[in-house]
Protein backbone atom coordinates (compact mmCIF):
# COMPACT_ATOMS: atom_id res chain seq x y z
CA UNK A 1 0.00 0.00 0.00
CA UNK A 2 1.23 3.35 -0.88
CA UNK A 3 1.78 5.77 1.72
CA UNK A 4 0.22 8.75 2.39
CA UNK A 5 1.76 12.53 2.17
CA UNK A 6 3.04 13.44 5.70
CA UNK A 7 4.22 9.99 6.49
CA UNK A 8 7.96 9.76 8.05
CA UNK A 9 10.38 7.09 8.09
CA UNK A 10 13.18 6.85 10.42
CA UNK A 11 11.98 8.56 13.27
CA UNK A 12 11.12 11.65 11.33
CA UNK A 13 14.40 11.71 9.29
CA UNK A 14 12.32 11.65 6.03
CA UNK A 15 8.89 12.99 5.25
CA UNK A 16 6.92 11.83 2.04
CA UNK A 17 5.53 14.74 0.34
CA UNK A 18 4.08 12.94 -2.87
CA UNK A 19 3.97 9.63 -4.91
CA UNK A 20 6.08 10.07 -8.11
CA UNK A 21 5.70 6.79 -9.73
CA UNK A 22 3.84 3.24 -8.93
CA UNK A 23 5.18 0.59 -11.83
CA UNK A 24 4.38 -2.89 -11.15
CA UNK A 25 7.05 -3.74 -8.72
CA UNK A 26 8.51 -0.52 -7.14
CA UNK A 27 7.11 2.54 -5.97
CA UNK A 28 8.69 5.74 -5.58
CA UNK A 29 8.16 8.94 -3.61
CA UNK A 30 9.60 13.07 -3.16
CA UNK A 31 10.28 12.94 -0.16
CA UNK A 32 12.29 15.71 2.62
CA UNK A 33 14.89 15.53 4.88
CA UNK A 34 14.00 17.18 7.71
CA UNK A 35 16.67 18.23 9.24
CA UNK A 36 18.62 19.20 5.96
CA UNK A 37 15.55 20.36 4.33
CA UNK A 38 16.74 18.75 1.17
CA UNK A 39 14.91 17.04 -1.31
CA UNK A 40 14.83 13.26 -1.92
CA UNK A 41 13.84 10.62 -4.06
CA UNK A 42 12.73 7.24 -1.69
CA UNK A 43 11.95 4.12 -3.69
CA UNK A 44 10.86 0.50 -2.03
CA UNK A 45 9.58 -2.71 -3.74
CA UNK A 46 5.58 -1.75 -4.08
CA UNK A 47 3.62 -3.09 -1.14
CA UNK A 48 0.60 -4.14 -3.41
CA UNK A 49 2.81 -6.97 -4.11
CA UNK A 50 2.52 -8.77 -0.61
CA UNK A 51 0.39 -11.52 -1.69
CA UNK A 52 2.23 -12.94 -4.83
CA UNK A 53 4.49 -16.25 -4.02
CA UNK A 54 7.56 -14.45 -5.51
CA UNK A 55 7.48 -11.47 -3.55
CA UNK A 56 10.22 -12.33 -1.23
CA UNK A 57 12.58 -13.23 -3.70
CA UNK A 58 11.90 -10.02 -5.30
CA UNK A 59 12.20 -8.03 -1.80
CA UNK A 60 16.01 -9.80 -1.50
CA UNK A 61 16.87 -9.23 -4.85
CA UNK A 62 15.59 -4.91 -4.24
CA UNK A 63 17.92 -4.85 -1.19
CA UNK A 64 20.86 -7.15 -2.57
CA UNK A 65 20.51 -4.26 -5.64
CA UNK A 66 19.94 -1.90 -3.72
CA UNK A 67 23.14 -2.57 -1.04
CA UNK A 68 25.41 -2.88 -4.74
CA UNK A 69 23.86 0.65 -5.42
CA UNK A 70 25.00 2.25 -2.42
CA UNK A 71 28.59 0.82 -2.56
CA UNK A 72 28.71 2.29 -6.26
CA UNK A 73 28.01 5.51 -5.05
CA UNK A 74 31.08 5.85 -2.18
CA UNK A 75 32.91 6.40 -5.30
CA UNK A 76 30.54 8.69 -6.83
CA UNK A 77 30.29 8.58 -10.90
CA UNK A 78 29.28 12.05 -11.80
CA UNK A 79 26.89 10.81 -14.31
CA UNK A 80 24.62 8.27 -12.07
CA UNK A 81 22.07 9.32 -9.14
CA UNK A 82 23.92 8.79 -5.79
CA UNK A 83 22.23 6.47 -3.12
CA UNK A 84 22.80 8.03 0.16
CA UNK A 85 20.85 5.24 2.17
CA UNK A 86 19.61 2.14 2.43
CA UNK A 87 17.23 1.01 5.36
CA UNK A 88 14.25 -1.23 6.20
CA UNK A 89 11.47 -0.42 7.90
CA UNK A 90 7.44 -0.90 7.27
CA UNK A 91 8.68 -4.70 6.57
CA UNK A 92 10.31 -3.20 3.04
CA UNK A 93 13.79 -2.40 2.03
CA UNK A 94 13.70 1.37 1.28
CA UNK A 95 16.88 3.18 -1.19
CA UNK A 96 17.18 7.15 -0.79
CA UNK A 97 18.54 9.07 -3.34
CA UNK A 98 19.46 12.57 -4.65
CA UNK A 99 16.36 14.14 -5.87
CA UNK A 100 18.14 15.25 -9.48
CA UNK A 101 16.59 19.00 -10.55
CA UNK A 102 15.76 19.50 -14.27
CA UNK A 103 14.23 17.55 -16.84
CA UNK A 104 14.24 14.19 -18.55
CA UNK A 105 15.42 13.55 -22.00
CA UNK A 106 11.94 12.42 -23.20
CA UNK A 107 10.76 16.12 -22.12
CA UNK A 108 13.59 18.11 -23.03
CA UNK A 109 12.88 16.39 -26.80
CA UNK A 110 9.26 16.90 -26.55
CA UNK A 111 9.68 20.97 -25.62
CA UNK A 112 12.39 21.35 -28.41
CA UNK A 113 12.07 18.97 -30.75
CA UNK A 114 14.91 16.72 -31.93
CA UNK A 115 18.23 17.73 -30.28
CA UNK A 116 21.69 18.60 -32.39
CA UNK A 117 23.86 15.50 -33.39
CA UNK A 118 27.21 16.99 -31.42
CA UNK A 119 24.23 17.39 -28.17
CA UNK A 120 23.51 13.70 -28.09
CA UNK A 121 26.28 12.41 -28.66
CA UNK A 122 27.37 14.14 -25.91
CA UNK A 123 24.41 13.12 -23.91
CA UNK A 124 24.91 9.22 -24.75
CA UNK A 125 28.44 9.47 -23.75
CA UNK A 126 27.70 10.48 -20.43
CA UNK A 127 25.42 7.99 -20.05
CA UNK A 128 28.11 5.01 -21.51
CA UNK A 129 30.31 6.23 -19.10
CA UNK A 130 27.56 5.70 -16.41
CA UNK A 131 26.76 2.43 -17.44
CA UNK A 132 30.45 1.02 -18.01
CA UNK A 133 30.38 1.75 -13.83
CA UNK A 134 27.15 0.33 -13.68
CA UNK A 135 28.30 -3.00 -15.44
CA UNK A 136 31.53 -2.84 -13.47
CA UNK A 137 29.41 -3.50 -10.20
CA UNK A 138 28.16 -6.34 -12.05
CA UNK A 139 25.07 -4.90 -12.47
CA UNK A 140 22.36 -4.25 -15.52
CA UNK A 141 20.42 -0.82 -15.64
CA UNK A 142 17.70 -2.22 -18.08
CA UNK A 143 16.44 1.24 -18.46
CA UNK A 144 18.26 3.44 -19.72
CA UNK A 145 15.49 4.92 -21.90
CA UNK A 146 14.61 8.93 -22.30
CA UNK A 147 12.84 9.44 -19.27
CA UNK A 148 15.01 7.94 -16.95
CA UNK A 149 18.18 10.37 -18.32
CA UNK A 150 17.51 13.50 -16.50
CA UNK A 151 19.06 16.58 -18.44
CA UNK A 152 20.90 19.29 -15.69
CA UNK A 153 19.96 23.36 -15.80
CA UNK A 154 22.37 24.96 -17.88
CA UNK A 155 25.79 25.46 -15.54
CA UNK A 156 27.60 28.80 -16.67
CA UNK A 157 31.08 27.03 -15.58
CA UNK A 158 31.00 24.28 -18.19
CA UNK A 159 31.10 23.95 -21.93
CA UNK A 160 28.40 21.33 -22.07
CA UNK A 161 25.16 20.79 -20.24
CA UNK A 162 25.35 17.44 -18.15
CA UNK A 163 23.12 14.36 -17.87
CA UNK A 164 22.26 12.08 -15.13
CA UNK A 165 21.46 8.44 -15.20
CA UNK A 166 18.40 7.76 -12.85
CA UNK A 167 15.49 4.59 -11.66
CA UNK A 168 17.81 2.00 -11.83
CA UNK A 169 15.63 -1.15 -12.91
CA UNK A 170 16.42 -2.75 -9.24
CA UNK A 171 15.13 -6.94 -9.39
CA UNK A 172 14.02 -6.45 -13.03
CA UNK A 173 14.52 -9.93 -14.31
CA UNK A 174 11.84 -10.96 -11.80
CA UNK A 175 8.58 -11.08 -12.80
CA UNK A 176 5.12 -11.53 -10.25
CA UNK A 177 2.69 -13.82 -10.81
CA UNK A 178 0.07 -11.05 -9.64
CA UNK A 179 1.15 -8.32 -12.43
CA UNK A 180 -1.03 -8.64 -15.31
CA UNK A 181 1.72 -6.99 -17.78
CA UNK A 182 5.30 -8.88 -17.11
CA UNK A 183 7.12 -6.56 -19.83
CA UNK A 184 10.14 -4.39 -17.54
CA UNK A 185 11.17 -1.36 -19.20
CA UNK A 186 9.42 0.90 -21.85
CA UNK A 187 8.69 -1.81 -24.74
CA UNK A 188 10.19 1.20 -27.69
CA UNK A 189 13.68 1.37 -25.88
CA UNK A 190 13.83 -2.33 -24.95
CA UNK A 191 15.75 -5.21 -26.13
CA UNK A 192 13.39 -8.23 -26.57
CA UNK A 193 15.44 -10.56 -24.81
CA UNK A 194 14.92 -8.21 -21.50
CA UNK A 195 11.51 -9.70 -21.34
CA UNK A 196 12.35 -12.83 -19.77
CA UNK A 197 15.85 -13.24 -19.88
CA UNK A 198 18.48 -13.03 -17.23
CA UNK A 199 20.38 -9.33 -17.22
CA UNK A 200 22.96 -8.88 -19.98
CA UNK A 201 25.29 -5.82 -20.54
CA UNK A 202 23.93 -5.91 -24.39
CA UNK A 203 20.43 -5.26 -23.13
CA UNK A 204 22.10 -1.41 -22.06
CA UNK A 205 23.51 -1.33 -25.35
CA UNK A 206 20.33 -1.67 -27.21
CA UNK A 207 18.36 1.08 -24.51
CA UNK A 208 21.41 3.87 -25.23
CA UNK A 209 20.76 3.71 -28.85
CA UNK A 210 17.35 3.18 -28.79
CA UNK A 211 17.54 6.50 -26.73
CA UNK A 212 20.06 8.23 -28.81
CA UNK A 213 17.65 7.30 -32.20
CA UNK A 214 14.52 8.94 -30.25
CA UNK A 215 17.17 12.23 -28.86
CA UNK A 216 18.28 12.98 -32.97
CA UNK A 217 14.75 12.24 -34.95
CA UNK A 218 12.00 12.84 -32.01
CA UNK A 219 10.40 9.65 -33.03
CA UNK A 220 10.05 6.12 -31.02
CA UNK A 221 11.80 3.14 -32.54
CA UNK A 222 9.88 0.19 -33.84
CA UNK A 223 10.15 -2.35 -30.54
CA UNK A 224 12.02 -4.67 -31.15
CA UNK A 225 9.24 -7.17 -29.95
CA UNK A 226 7.32 -6.34 -32.70
CA UNK A 227 10.52 -7.04 -35.15
CA UNK A 228 10.98 -9.81 -33.63
CA UNK A 229 7.35 -11.11 -33.57
CA UNK A 230 5.97 -9.66 -36.36
CA UNK A 231 9.09 -8.70 -38.57
CA UNK A 232 8.29 -5.24 -38.54
CA UNK A 233 11.54 -3.51 -39.95
CA UNK A 234 13.37 -0.62 -38.04
CA UNK A 235 13.26 2.83 -39.99
CA UNK A 236 16.53 3.90 -40.04
CA UNK A 237 16.89 7.29 -38.34
CA UNK A 238 17.94 9.15 -41.39
CA UNK A 239 14.50 8.33 -42.84
CA UNK A 240 13.29 10.60 -40.48
CA UNK A 241 15.79 13.15 -40.26
CA UNK A 242 17.81 13.26 -43.25
CA UNK A 243 20.56 15.74 -42.43
CA UNK A 244 21.82 12.94 -40.14
CA UNK A 245 25.26 12.12 -40.76
CA UNK A 246 25.98 8.46 -42.07
CA UNK A 247 28.48 7.64 -39.25
CA UNK A 248 25.89 8.41 -36.38
CA UNK A 249 23.18 6.84 -38.36
CA UNK A 250 25.35 3.38 -38.68
CA UNK A 251 26.31 4.21 -34.67
CA UNK A 252 22.35 3.69 -33.47
CA UNK A 253 21.41 0.67 -36.28
CA UNK A 254 24.55 -1.25 -34.69
CA UNK A 255 23.47 -0.51 -31.46
CA UNK A 256 19.99 -1.58 -32.23
CA UNK A 257 20.78 -4.74 -33.77
CA UNK A 258 17.97 -7.17 -32.98
CA UNK A 259 19.80 -10.14 -31.37
CA UNK A 260 21.89 -9.77 -28.97
CA UNK A 261 24.87 -11.46 -30.39
CA UNK A 262 24.68 -9.20 -33.05
CA UNK A 263 25.32 -6.13 -31.16
CA UNK A 264 28.73 -4.43 -29.95
CA UNK A 265 29.70 -4.11 -26.62
CA UNK A 266 29.31 -1.23 -24.96
CA UNK A 267 32.83 0.12 -25.18
CA UNK A 268 33.31 -0.82 -28.48
CA UNK A 269 29.70 1.01 -29.50
CA UNK A 270 31.09 4.19 -27.49
CA UNK A 271 34.02 4.38 -29.62
CA UNK A 272 31.86 4.06 -32.51
CA UNK A 273 29.12 6.69 -31.66
CA UNK A 274 31.74 9.21 -30.59
CA UNK A 275 33.74 9.33 -33.69
CA UNK A 276 30.74 8.35 -36.70
CA UNK A 277 32.36 10.94 -38.83
CA UNK A 278 35.44 9.37 -38.80
CA UNK A 279 34.33 5.91 -41.25
CA UNK A 280 35.05 4.16 -38.00
CA UNK A 281 34.34 -0.02 -38.77
CA UNK A 282 33.98 -1.90 -35.91
CA UNK A 283 35.59 -4.78 -34.73
CA UNK A 284 33.04 -8.08 -34.91
CA UNK A 285 31.43 -8.87 -31.57
CA UNK A 286 32.15 -11.70 -29.38
CA UNK A 287 29.93 -14.62 -30.33
CA UNK A 288 27.78 -15.74 -27.71
CA UNK A 289 26.98 -19.03 -28.22
CA UNK A 290 25.81 -21.33 -31.37
CA UNK A 291 22.40 -20.73 -31.92
CA UNK A 292 19.75 -23.38 -30.28
CA UNK A 293 16.36 -24.44 -30.63
CA UNK A 294 14.23 -22.28 -28.96
CA UNK A 295 11.26 -23.93 -26.71
CA UNK A 296 8.30 -24.67 -28.74
CA UNK A 297 10.02 -25.12 -31.92
CA UNK A 298 9.63 -28.07 -34.27
CA UNK A 299 13.56 -28.80 -34.52
CA UNK A 300 16.10 -27.24 -36.30
CA UNK A 301 15.32 -27.03 -40.22
CA UNK A 302 11.59 -28.29 -39.99
CA UNK A 303 8.72 -25.80 -40.97
CA UNK A 304 7.92 -23.40 -38.29
CA UNK A 305 11.13 -24.07 -35.94
CA UNK A 306 12.13 -20.97 -34.09
CA UNK A 307 15.62 -20.84 -33.55
CA UNK A 308 17.76 -17.75 -31.98
CA UNK A 309 20.95 -17.11 -30.29
CA UNK A 310 20.74 -18.11 -26.27
CA UNK A 311 21.50 -14.86 -24.72
CA UNK A 312 24.42 -15.18 -21.85
CA UNK A 313 26.42 -12.83 -19.99
CA UNK A 314 30.07 -12.15 -21.46
CA UNK A 315 30.62 -16.01 -20.17
CA UNK A 316 34.65 -16.24 -19.48
CA UNK A 317 34.06 -19.65 -19.04
CA UNK A 318 33.48 -20.00 -22.52
CA UNK A 319 37.48 -18.74 -23.09
CA UNK A 320 39.43 -22.13 -24.22
CA UNK A 321 42.39 -22.08 -22.11
CA UNK A 322 44.73 -22.79 -24.61
CA UNK A 323 48.38 -22.85 -24.51
CA UNK A 324 51.30 -23.19 -27.11
CA UNK A 325 52.98 -26.90 -25.93
CA UNK A 326 50.43 -26.55 -22.82
CA UNK A 327 53.07 -24.95 -21.14
CA UNK A 328 51.09 -22.36 -19.21
CA UNK A 329 47.47 -23.52 -16.70
CA UNK A 330 45.33 -20.47 -17.07
CA UNK A 331 42.93 -21.75 -14.89
CA UNK A 332 44.11 -19.30 -11.68
CA UNK A 333 44.13 -16.12 -14.28
CA UNK A 334 40.30 -16.94 -15.46
CA UNK A 335 39.20 -17.34 -11.90
CA UNK A 336 41.02 -14.38 -10.39
CA UNK A 337 39.30 -12.17 -13.00
CA UNK A 338 36.10 -13.64 -12.81
CA UNK A 339 36.40 -12.85 -9.19
CA UNK A 340 36.97 -9.27 -10.16
CA UNK A 341 40.56 -9.64 -8.37
CA UNK A 342 41.92 -7.11 -10.92
CA UNK A 343 45.29 -6.76 -9.70
CA UNK A 344 45.96 -10.42 -8.42
CA UNK A 345 44.89 -10.73 -12.00
CA UNK A 346 47.63 -8.83 -13.30
CA UNK A 347 50.16 -10.15 -11.43
CA UNK A 348 48.80 -13.76 -12.51
CA UNK A 349 49.19 -12.34 -15.79
CA UNK A 350 53.23 -11.69 -15.78
CA UNK A 351 53.58 -15.43 -14.42
CA UNK A 352 51.76 -16.77 -17.26
CA UNK A 353 53.99 -14.65 -19.34
CA UNK A 354 57.02 -15.55 -18.25
CA UNK A 355 55.49 -19.27 -18.37
CA UNK A 356 54.76 -19.27 -21.67
CA UNK A 357 58.26 -17.68 -22.83
CA UNK A 358 59.99 -20.30 -20.24
CA UNK A 359 61.58 -17.38 -18.51
CA UNK A 360 62.48 -17.02 -14.83
CA UNK A 361 62.44 -13.27 -14.44
CA UNK A 362 60.04 -11.30 -14.85
CA UNK A 363 61.77 -8.21 -16.49
CA UNK A 364 62.71 -10.89 -19.03
CA UNK A 365 59.60 -11.14 -20.71
CA UNK A 366 59.95 -7.46 -21.92
CA UNK A 367 63.36 -7.83 -24.04
CA UNK A 368 62.38 -7.52 -27.68
CA UNK A 369 64.04 -10.71 -29.11
CA UNK A 370 61.54 -13.03 -26.49
CA UNK A 371 58.79 -10.58 -26.93
CA UNK A 372 58.70 -10.96 -30.56
CA UNK A 373 58.51 -14.86 -30.46
CA UNK A 374 55.63 -14.96 -27.63
CA UNK A 375 53.52 -17.43 -28.46
CA UNK A 376 50.28 -16.48 -30.63
CA UNK A 377 47.98 -18.73 -28.70
CA UNK A 378 49.01 -17.78 -25.24
CA UNK A 379 48.62 -14.30 -26.40
CA UNK A 380 44.82 -15.05 -27.35
CA UNK A 381 44.09 -16.69 -24.40
CA UNK A 382 45.20 -13.88 -22.08
CA UNK A 383 43.83 -11.57 -24.17
CA UNK A 384 40.20 -12.79 -24.47
CA UNK A 385 39.49 -13.68 -20.64
CA UNK A 386 40.86 -10.19 -19.89
CA UNK A 387 38.32 -8.77 -22.15
CA UNK A 388 35.65 -11.58 -21.53
CA UNK A 389 35.90 -11.02 -17.42
CA UNK A 390 35.67 -6.72 -18.09
CA UNK A 391 33.20 -6.92 -20.87
CA UNK A 392 35.53 -5.44 -23.56
CA UNK A 393 36.41 -2.58 -21.11
CA UNK A 394 40.35 -4.28 -20.55
CA UNK A 395 42.99 -6.54 -22.48
CA UNK A 396 45.80 -6.11 -24.88
CA UNK A 397 44.08 -5.81 -28.18
CA UNK A 398 42.16 -3.09 -26.67
CA UNK A 399 45.55 -1.34 -25.67
CA UNK A 400 46.49 -2.07 -29.07
CA UNK A 401 43.65 0.07 -30.75
CA UNK A 402 43.88 3.14 -28.29
CA UNK A 403 47.50 2.74 -29.62
CA UNK A 404 46.79 3.19 -32.86
CA UNK A 405 44.02 5.56 -32.48
CA UNK A 406 47.30 7.94 -30.43
CA UNK A 407 49.16 7.50 -33.92
CA UNK A 408 51.14 4.52 -33.31
CA UNK A 409 52.70 2.17 -35.43
CA UNK A 410 52.20 -1.23 -35.45
CA UNK A 411 55.80 -2.07 -36.60
CA UNK A 412 57.48 -2.39 -33.57
CA UNK A 413 59.04 0.85 -33.30
CA UNK A 414 59.69 2.90 -30.68
CA UNK A 415 57.44 6.01 -31.50
CA UNK A 416 58.49 9.04 -29.49
CA UNK A 417 57.64 10.09 -26.36
CA UNK A 418 54.38 12.03 -27.45
CA UNK A 419 52.61 9.16 -28.64
CA UNK A 420 53.42 7.40 -25.55
CA UNK A 421 52.23 10.22 -23.57
CA UNK A 422 49.06 10.64 -25.43
CA UNK A 423 48.53 6.76 -25.02
CA UNK A 424 49.40 6.76 -21.55
CA UNK A 425 46.55 9.74 -20.78
CA UNK A 426 43.92 7.88 -22.89
CA UNK A 427 44.41 4.75 -20.62
CA UNK A 428 44.84 6.89 -17.45
CA UNK A 429 48.35 5.88 -17.01
CA UNK A 430 50.09 9.38 -17.45
CA UNK A 431 48.05 12.42 -15.74
CA UNK A 432 48.76 15.70 -14.48
CA UNK A 433 51.64 15.02 -17.11
CA UNK A 434 53.11 12.53 -14.69
CA UNK A 435 53.45 8.73 -14.82
CA UNK A 436 51.00 6.93 -12.32
CA UNK A 437 53.08 4.14 -10.24
CA UNK A 438 51.83 1.00 -10.28
CA UNK A 439 50.99 0.80 -6.60
CA UNK A 440 48.76 3.90 -7.96
CA UNK A 441 46.53 2.49 -10.38
CA UNK A 442 43.03 2.01 -10.71
CA UNK A 443 41.89 -1.78 -9.55
CA UNK A 444 38.50 -0.81 -8.74
CA UNK A 445 37.23 -2.59 -12.43
CA UNK A 446 35.76 0.82 -13.29
CA UNK A 447 38.56 2.66 -14.50
CA UNK A 448 38.67 4.14 -18.09
CA UNK A 449 38.53 1.81 -21.51
CA UNK A 450 42.58 0.12 -21.93
CA UNK A 451 43.29 0.64 -18.16
CA UNK A 452 44.51 -2.96 -18.19
CA UNK A 453 46.05 -5.26 -17.47
CA UNK A 454 49.23 -3.29 -16.93
CA UNK A 455 51.46 -6.59 -16.66
CA UNK A 456 54.80 -4.86 -14.92
CA UNK A 457 56.57 -6.74 -12.20
CA UNK A 458 55.39 -4.67 -9.04
CA UNK A 459 58.98 -3.98 -7.58
CA UNK A 460 59.47 -2.07 -10.64
CA UNK A 461 56.98 0.53 -9.77
CA UNK A 462 57.43 2.21 -13.39
CA UNK A 463 54.68 2.84 -15.57
CA UNK A 464 55.81 3.38 -19.18
CA UNK A 465 58.16 5.16 -19.14
CA UNK A 466 60.29 5.66 -22.80
CA UNK A 467 63.63 5.84 -20.80
CA UNK A 468 62.95 2.66 -18.93
CA UNK A 469 64.54 -0.34 -20.65
CA UNK A 470 61.86 -2.67 -18.97
CA UNK A 471 59.15 -0.93 -20.30
CA UNK A 472 60.14 -0.68 -23.94
CA UNK A 473 58.67 -3.69 -25.01
CA UNK A 474 55.13 -1.59 -25.62
CA UNK A 475 55.41 -1.01 -29.05
CA UNK A 476 56.65 -4.69 -29.64
CA UNK A 477 53.71 -6.25 -28.08
CA UNK A 478 51.57 -4.54 -30.29
CA UNK A 479 53.58 -5.64 -33.30
CA UNK A 480 53.05 -9.40 -31.65
CA UNK A 481 49.45 -8.84 -31.22
CA UNK A 482 49.06 -7.71 -34.97
CA UNK A 483 51.35 -10.64 -36.00
CA UNK A 484 49.25 -12.83 -34.31
CA UNK A 485 45.52 -11.30 -35.44
CA UNK A 486 44.82 -10.93 -32.03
Amino acid sequence: MALSPGSTLQNGKYKLQQTLGKGGFGLTYRAEHTVAQAPLVLKSPNDDLRVDPEYPKFVDRFLKEGKTLWTLSQKRHPHIVRVTDLFEERGVPWLVMDYIRGESLFDRVQRKGALPEAEAIGFMGQMGSALLAVHGAQLVHRDAHPGNIMILPPDPTKTQREAILIDFGIAGEMFPSTVSSKFFGNPAFAPYEQFGMPADPLMDVYTLAASCYFAVTGVFPESAMNRKLYGRGLVAPRQHRGTLSQGLNGAILAGMALEAGDRLSLPEWLRLLQSPSAGVVPPPPIPKTAPTVAAGGRGQGGKGGNTQPTVQAWSIDAVPLNSEGGKVDYTRLRDLLKAGQWKEADQETEKCMERALGTSSGSDIYRPKLLLQFPCADLKTIDQLWIRASQGRYGFSIQKKIYVKCGGKLDGNYPGDYIFCKFGEEVGWYVNNSWVNYSDRDWSGTSVLGHLPACLDSELDLVWDPWAEEVTWSPLLFFRIATCKV
